[in-house]
């Protein structure tokens, strides 16, 4: 007789109650495991006055068009000398006296002894017609008789009750031989995902190695049997396969696959079982009977590599339009056990509640490792060719690796998304007046903080600052956010608008916040009473939204404050001040400069670089001249100072009543980039009534020139027909209440004969330069050449003195220099004055 394959089958019956949910079956407990196996028998035959067979474990199901009949044969011999089985044999007929031939799954050479005071099992099958039932079968047990007819005779028989059941009770395992290996078989939990035409099964196998021989992978085949013995395949994670089990070790297969829905309610039994090599027929033994706990959607579990894995539904929605409907399903894994495990590469299906199937996309293209704790949010997305579609099952599976032989219809997951789950508009507000919204990344809220159209140059910007909040209880991935705006109807997006994070870290932590910018430039002469800023969520080429907000007039409204009030940013919890110290005008030849000094001060408890600055003045004419800031460099301290300028080319005459400087935090580039971004600031405020002060100091004490304080003396001024010069003395300090770089000045000396007259000037860098004057304590003489000099003293020997402050201003290729007044006093030619 050829050598069969020795099969294996295990049956779970699976109780089903409802629709759209996740089923979980409670595990099987450490108490449970520790009792007596379960074995349902059919009937004892005795053999001889000490040995009996045990008639046990019928299974009747359809595969590929044939009807089979399992059963298992127990045999125990309790003489003293080895019971030769090939005089014992089993006959099936049915009640009306048709017969099946009865096949063997055992090796009848190896196997066909049974030793003294021991037990061993065999396995038997039969095809028979599809119309029988159990109860239909009689099986009868037959004894090699050369005295009877057929030389045998019946030493006893069985009969199955129609209400008969294999299944084992809750809690309860298996124990059987393989090979001969002692096995327990267990199926701690089974988890059901039911949509609307099909449904995802997954469980876990435990098998435990009872035997001191190594046990090898079986190449186990599973699959559903419904009530009228119907069966449906499953798959046997790949990742499981090949395995070895040493004596008194554990394994645990993941099995998976997707069923009719029509089945949800239906007592449904999980078979399993090896191929048998001759007839390719897989042969199912036991059943499991585990009612389903019905369990929230959102929350489900499965096992990869051994490991629990638990899966929360992150976000599903599905937007409609007039040609098709996109679907979106974000889904987090995370690992739940104590081993790193190899997430597998997945894949997506959209079924329509008509049957076409769309393909998706968005899951990574290579496995993901997970630690122990660690999370990994996957988005796949889709989009159906028509635009009628009420439901939607996204039927997600792993990817099917070459050279694996792997069933393509089997799922580990499925998920529902009905057409009321749809992008804009679908944000709840929340208790503390956000909008939540679900991105790929995670769950988050959002609300809108300001939204302003800023004039800057010949366009406007416009610039919505949203607030983004992470209230769970763990840190979140910042979300990579799109966005577009609508100008009463009319879309503006693409590479039109940027979205921007305002911080320097790289999670949300948890109860906290970030501010995101979403910029746009617009024509300045574009007028709009309504704005929507939506944010989007970009998945491979498709572009999902996420939530709205609408402005209303307040947020459009930038705060006054007046001249003298500090002003405060803050991001990312640190908060800076700012105070207007000075304004000035200086002159040029054809223009003028405008210039404002900050004193910016560090409120947060570490060294901190404090933001950069962009704005614009604004004339009480509605005139705009955008600055140039000179932003500090360095890190300024706890409670630390720094000094700040603001520039802007004016008109020379240009009028400074009720002068105002609107300014606020600069938005730079994303991406790493450190440049500002023009006309885009945030946190902006108006300050009102900028004092411009033309009145220069009577003395040269102390003459403040930016961030440096300078004082001249011991004066004396000397001419000669060929020029002049001047001897002094001075001193130069920094400012010490200011840190970080300090900007470089320049200072201009003027002799006015008289009043009125003639003038004498020379430029004196700080610093550095030519005739720079130093840091400290110094005396200089200065030379001034001028061969007109005799024709410029006429009202001898008063001199008027002048210093100067210059500023330079560039923009393109062009330097403008200016110049204000800051100091000036009476001098007399050839006398010293202190």
């Amino acid at each position: 007789m050829k050598k069969k394959t020795l099969v294996l089958l295990l049956a779970c019956s699976l109780s089903i109650t409802s629709l759209s949910y996740s089923q979980n079956i409670p595990a099987v407990s450490a108490a449970v495991q520790t009792q007596t196996p379960f074995n349902k028998i059919l009937k004892t035959i005795n053999l001889s006055s000490v040995s009996y067979m045990t008639l046990k474990d019928p299974i009747l199901y359809s595969q590929d068009g044939t009807k089979l009949f399992v059963f298992k044969v127990s045999v125990y011999n309790g003489g003293n000398t080895e019971l030769d089985m090939l005089d014992y044999w089993v006959r099936i007929q049915t009640k009306a006296g048709v017969k099946y031939p009865v096949k063997s799954l055992n090796d009848d050479k190896k196997n066909n002894r049974v030793a003294p005071k021991t037990t061993k099992e065999y396995n038997y099958y039969a095809e028979v017609s599809d119309e029988l039932s159990l109860s239909s079968l009689i099986l009868s047990v037959k004894k090699f008789d050369i005295n009877s007819p057929g030389l045998e005779k019946t030493i006893g028989s069985a009969t199955i009750q129609s209400n008969f059941t294999s299944a084992v009770p809750v809690g309860r395992y298996k124990q059987i031989s393989l090979g001969n290996t002692p096995l327990i078989l267990s199926i701690p939990r089974a988890s059901l995902m039911v949509g609307k035409s099909q449904a995802a099964i997954n469980l876990d196998l435990n098998i435990i190695n009872k035997g001191s021989s190594t046990f090898t992978d079986p190449k186990f085949k599973v699959y559903l049997k419904t009530p009228q013995g119907t069966i449906y395949p499953l798959q046997v994670d790949p990742a499981d396969s090949n395995y070895k089990i040493y004596g008194n070790q554990t394994k645990k297969l993941f099995v998976y696959g997707t069923i009719p829905a029509s089945l949800k309610d239906k007592a449904i039994e999980v078979l399993i079982g090896t191929e048998d090599e001759t007839t390719k027929k897989t042969i199912m033994y036991n059943a499991f009977q585990i009612p389903i706990v019905k369990n929230n959607i959102g929350k489900s579990q499965i096992t990869i590599q051994g490991e629990p894995v638990s899966v929360t539904l992150v976000k599903k929605t599905m937007t409609n339009n007039s040609i098709n409907s996109t679907a979106i399903l974000s889904v987090a894994f995370e690992n739940m056990g104590k081993k790193s495990i190899k997430l597998p590469v997945l894949t997506g299906d959209l079924m329509t509640n008509t049957g076409e199937v769309y393909g998706m996309t968005g899951a990574p293209e290579t496995e993901i490792v997970l630690k122990p704790r660690t999370k990994k949010t996957i988005t796949l997305s889709g989009r159906t060719e028509t635009n009628n579609v009420e439901k939607l099952d996204v039927i997600i599976r792993p990817a099917i690796k070459e050279g694996t032989d792997v069933n393509p219809d089997s799922a580990i997951l499925l998920y529902t998304i009905d057409k009321t789950e749809s992008g804009v508009g679908s944000g709840n507000e929340t208790p503390n007046g956000q909008l939540s919204f679900t991105t790929g990344q995670g769950n988050y809220e959002g609300k809108l903080e300001s939204i302003r159209k800023i004039p800057w140059k010949d366009y406007d910007v416009i610039t919505s600052t949203i607030k983004v909040s992470n209230n769970t209880d763990s840190p979140m991935p910042l979300p990579n956010l799109s966005a577009y705006y609508s100008l009463d109807g009319v879309k503006i997006e693409g590479e039109s608008v940027q979205v921007i994070p305002r911080t320097t870290l790289l999670t949300i932590p948890s109860k906290q916040s970030v501010e995101y910018v979403v910029l746009a430039k617009v024509s300045y002469n574009n007028e709009f009473k309504n704005i929507n800023v939506v944010l989007t969520e970009k998945n491979n080429d498709t572009i999902y939204d996420l939530v709205s907000f609408t402005a209303d007039s307040q947020q459009n409204v930038v705060p006054e404050l007046e001249n003298g009030q500090n002003y405060k940013i803050t991001t990312d919890g640190n908060t800076s001040e700012y105070d207007v110290k000075r304004t000035g005008l200086y002159v040029g030849d054809n223009s003028g400069i405008l210039m404002t000094e900050l004193e910016a001060k560090n409120d947060s408890q570490r060294h901190a670089l404090l933001p950069g600055l962009a704005g614009y003045y604004l004339t009480k004419d509605g005139m705009m001249y955008p600055v140039i800031v000179m932003n500090l460099t360095d890190k300024i301290s706890p409670s630390g100072k720094g000094l700040i300028t603001l520039y802007s080319m004016v008109p020379k005459n240009l009028s400074t009543d009720n002068l105002s400087l609107v300014m606020g935090a600069a938005v730079k580039a994303a991406g790493g980039n450190n440049t500002a971004i023009e006309g885009a600031f945030v946190q902006a405020v108006s300050i009102k009534n900028l004092q411009i002060n033309t009145t220069p100091q009577d003395s040269t004490s102390n003459i403040a020139i930016g961030a440096y304080n300078l004082s001249l003396s011991s004066m004396l001024a000397q001419f000669s027909y060929s020029g002049m010069t001047f001897d002094f003395n001075y001193n130069l300090s920094a400012n010490d209440a200011y840190e970080g770089t300090k900007e470089e000045r320049s200072i201009q000396m003027e002799f006015v004969d008289g009043n009125f007259g003639s003038s004498i000037v020379k430029e004196l860098p700080l610093l550095s330069g030519e005739n720079a004057l130093k840091l400290g304590q110094n005396e200089i003489t200065l030379d001034i050449p001028d061969d007109k000099m005799s024709l410029k003293i006429k009202n001898y020997p008063k001199v008027t003195f002048n210093v100067y402050e210059i500023i330079k201003y560039k923009e393109g290729e062009k330097t403008i220099t200016a110049k204000r007044i800051v100091a000036t006093r009476q001098l007399e030619w050839f006398k010293e004055v202190n």
